[in-house]
C-alpha cells in the first residue's frame, strides 16, 4: 500500500486532503508523507454518535482540537 500511496502522491503535487480508512492506513501514509518532505497531521479517531454526551468523550475531543489548532 505504501508503494501505491508513494506513486500516487509523486504524481499528484495538488493534494490537500488525504482520507484514510482507519488508523494503520494513517500510519503508513502519514510515512510516506514524511518521507516526501509533505507537511501533515493525522486527527485521531473520534467516534461519538449524534446525542452522545461529550463529557465522556473529552480526551478524545481536547486531541483533536489541539491537532486541528
Amino acid at each position: 500500500m505504501q508503494a501505491k500511496v508513494y506513486e500516487f502522491l509523486k504524481s499528484n503535487n495538488d493534494i490537500d486532503i488525504l482520507i484514510t480508512k482507519d488508523d494503520n492506513h494513517s500510519f503508513m501514509v502519514e510515512q510516506v508523507t514524511k518521507y516526501l518532505d509533505y507537511p501533515t497531521f493525522t486527527l485521531p479517531d473520534f467516534r461519538a454518535n449524534y446525542g452522545d454526551d461529550l463529557r465522556a468523550y473529552k480526551d478524545e475531543l481536547t486531541s483533536l482540537l489541539n491537532t486541528l489548532r
